[in-house]
């Protein structure tokens, strides 16, 4: 089984946050090298393209087309570069894709990983110092639409 490491780089303008992806796919990946730690892949991939990241967290994986895709979420300081042939998105509305409690969502798209990355975000924003260091507040304000909700599906299922 190949492996794919997918990176989401965020950044944030105007108080909103993009995401960049190649011009032609849905989310930017890049192979795997075998006995490598994805961390760094992530991080000299961002490099090749004159991307500085703030965060990079793994948030997910899930199989695609017979391959495994780990996802990791970057922060970006600063605007990108021309140069990293990327287009910046605004993160669309939406929600997350539910599975069962053993079972993987039916299907899964790249804005509902995205949108579970930015939880991860919130949550570790909230929670870990390492991170929080390195987000300001108006990372802080913009993530507050994203931050968890552990019991909300639950209240909702018995409501």
């Amino acid at each position: 089984m190949s492996l794919l490491v997918e990176i989401l780089p965020v950044v944030l303008s105007g108080g909103s946050i993009l995401t960049l992806r190649p011009p032609d796919a849905a989310s930017w990946q890049v192979a795997f090298p075998s006995g490598f730690d994805p961390g760094p892949v992530v991080v000299a991939a961002l490099g090749s393209r004159g991307l500085r990241p703030a965060v990079v967290h793994s948030t997910s994986w899930r199989h695609e087309d017979g391959r495994l895709v780990l996802t990791y979420v970057a922060v970006l300081t600063g605007a990108p570069p021309a140069a990293a042939r990327l287009v910046a998105h605004l993160v669309p509305p939406g929600a997350l894709a539910r599975g069962g409690a053993i079972t993987p969502p039916e299907s899964l798209d790249v804005d509902q990983v995205l949108h579970h990355a930015l939880r991860h975000l919130a949550w570790l924003q909230r929670e870990d110092p390492a991170v929080a260091a390195e987000l300001d507040p108006a990372w802080a304000a913009a993530l507050a639409g994203h931050a968890p909700a552990p019991f909300h599906a639950l209240l909702a299922a018995t409501a």
